[in-house]
């Protein structure tokens, strides 16, 4: 068993070596170009954050009174312990049918153009 473990060891650190030696240098570049951190706060400036509205904003997102069946809050599919989303390859609605996608995430969702994965509802 101590020998299993050890070979596991090495081979890991091995392959992890090989890995790094495999991505570009230019590849990295473009990444870090392409994909910038998101700012601290959302840049909203006629709405800003209140302690008052996030207490609000709680309060429907876990209320399943707002669906039409009463049963289903916006954490039923878009669940924070999973991301923001249903962690589903394709979304469970009402009367359990099986929706054409999955729920996108909501965590940064103010940095959408856009609702949906279509992009139908307009931000």
């Amino acid at each position: 068993m101590k020998m299993l473990f050890t070979a596991t060891a090495v081979a890991f650190v091995a392959a992890t070596a090989f890995a790094a030696q495999l991505i570009p240098v230019d590849l990295k570049q473009t990444a870090l170009a392409t994909f910038k951190p998101l700012p601290s706060k959302p840049a909203v400036a006629d709405n800003p954050i209140t302690p008052e509205k996030v207490a609000l904003g709680k309060a429907l997102f876990f209320d399943p009174r707002l669906s039409s069946s009463g049963i289903f809050s916006c954490n039923s599919c878009h669940n924070l312990a999973t991301g923001g989303d249903d962690n589903r390859e394709t979304s469970i609605g009402h009367g359990w049918q099986k929706g054409p996608r999955n729920a996108p995430t909501v965590f940064n969702a103010v940095f959408n153009n856009g609702q949906f994965w279509d992009g139908r509802a307009v931000d």
